[in-house]
């Protein structure tokens, strides 16, 4: 049998541009879905950056949470000072739903309700220690129940307590030693 150079030559010729062909098309396919896909781990890395900052914010308002159930917990900070810096702090969480927070603390106002947030985060921390008493925890209800019979409850501006010395909440101003709640010294009210 003959075989027809002709025709065989067209037939490779033809085949090896279609193959040639097909390899083009692969390439630039695969080359713009590779500019496509780093456009997406850019994207990515961005998103990545983002939530990597908001944890740390998060973590950073964890933080500054429990050192101010510390200061309470001592007998260092009062109700409304703490309730200021938890009123900031959810103030400063751009995820912070208001909607969840005024459904989850009873209270006629924003003010009374960081208040009960305190105390119900005293509650919880205390809760970690066996054999704690609710001693701190009633004189937390009890300094609401005060500032509420004097009437409008009004958050002081967030402040930083030293050890020892606090601020009252019936009077901003009057600075008062109060005893540690967990046996740490003692003071002069």
């Amino acid at each position: 049998m003959r075989i027809n150079r002709r025709a065989f030559s067209r037939a490779a010729l033809s085949l090896s541009a279609a193959v040639l062909f097909v390899w083009v098309v692969a390439w630039a396919v695969g080359q713009a879905l590779g500019l496509v896909g780093a456009s997406s781990f850019e994207g990515e890395d961005e998103r990545v950056q983002k939530l990597e900052q908001q944890r740390r914010e998060t973590l950073q308002r964890v933080e500054e949470r429990q050192e101010v159930l510390a200061a309470v917990i001592a007998g260092r900070m009062t109700l409304t000072e703490a309730a200021a810096v938890f009123r900031e702090l959810n103030r400063s969480s751009r995820s912070f739903s208001w909607d969840i927070f005024r459904r989850s603390f009873d209270g006629a106002s924003d003010e009374e309700r960081h208040c009960r947030q305190v105390i119900a985060s005293v509650r919880s921390q205390l809760e970690l220690y066996p054999g704690a008493d609710n001693e701190v925890v009633q004189r937390l209800e009890a300094e609401l129940r005060t500032c509420l019979m004097r009437g409008s409850l009004r958050l002081p501006d967030p402040v930083v307590s030293t050890p020892g010395r606090t601020r009252t909440c019936d009077d901003c101003l009057h600075v008062r030693e109060v005893p540690s709640p967990l046996g740490h010294g003692g003071g002069k009210q």
